[in-house]
């Protein structure tokens, strides 16, 4: 009897490791997939250190203090997940992806009409794609703001706005390099800015906001909430463009775009 109650503490400790593992790995890769992923950082790091630990202890035959520890290592898996599924699920939201491929699929259509170029911006896969006639005739890896993965609502929030702007300014000299700059708010920005004041979703004195640009300075994806390149992409692009380009920015261009799947399974 102790025997076995010995190998059924081991299958379950076993268990239970492998089931944590695997989820710290998923979370882990998600985190990396966004500038916020940062903030479950300390959770994941902790929940890795437990499962190493009971991982050990299973090796002695210690299943009980291994329990405890993947126990508390499941805590910090849930903690992980509060934090990025609300960020993650936007992109894993088949509505919202539709917006967004319609918005790039129009952008593209304007390009082949008029011949002329186009910049589209996904965010997940941190690329800036410049079309020209349609198509793709430069592509960019590029930097978003520190909470880039949301859409932007105020002044201060570090997101970075998604929707169909232009460049409506070539700065020749600015903070970062050089820069265009894009109408950011829109009319869209702002009924979404004032439906989000009324529901109490911003600070009650913060304001929308402005100056979104493309500029120099880098492309690893911590800007103020604009869309950052390394200087000499940012030197070709701003050669390339001129005042009234038209300037896309989304999410994410697919459904299944590298965090579809393994949303839904942590959703699950």
């Amino acid at each position: 009897q102790i025997e076995e109650k010995k190998a059924d503490s081991k299958a379950e400790a076993e268990r239970l490791l492998s089931l944590l593992s695997a989820r710290v790995d998923t979370l882990k890769r998600l985190a990396g997939f966004l500038n916020e992923g940062r903030l479950s950082r300390k959770d994941l790091t902790s929940a890795e250190v437990l499962v190493s630990e009971a991982k050990s202890n299973i090796g002695k035959g210690k299943y009980g203090d291994a329990m405890g520890r993947l126990n508390k290592a499941s805590t910090y898996t849930v903690f992980a997940t509060e934090s990025l599924l609300p960020i993650l699920s936007r992109f894993s939201d088949r509505s919202q992806i539709t917006k967004w491929r319609l918005w790039a699929d129009e952008a593209i259509s304007e390009s082949e009409a008029t011949g002329g170029y186009s910049i589209l911006v996904s965010k997940i896969d941190r690329r800036l794609l410049l079309y020209k006639g349609g198509r793709v005739f430069r592509e960019y890896e590029a930097g978003i703001g520190f909470n880039g993965s949301k859409d932007k609502l105020y002044a201060g929030d570090k997101a970075t706005p998604e929707g169909r702007y232009k460049v409506v300014k070539k700065k020749s000299r600015s903070r970062f390099y050089k820069a265009l700059l894009i109408n950011y708010p829109n009319d869209d920005d702002r009924a979404q800015f004032a439906a989000a004041k009324r529901k109490g979703l911003i600070p009650k004195h913060s304001g929308i906001g402005g100056l979104i640009e493309i500029h120099g300075g880098g492309n690893d994806g911590m800007t103020y909430g604009c869309v950052g390149l390394d200087n000499n992409r940012m030197e070709e692009l701003y050669n390339l463009v001129d005042v009234g380009t038209p300037v896309t920015i989304v999410g994410a261009l697919e459904f299944h775009n590298g965090i579809y799947e393994a949303v839904k399974g942590l959703q699950d």
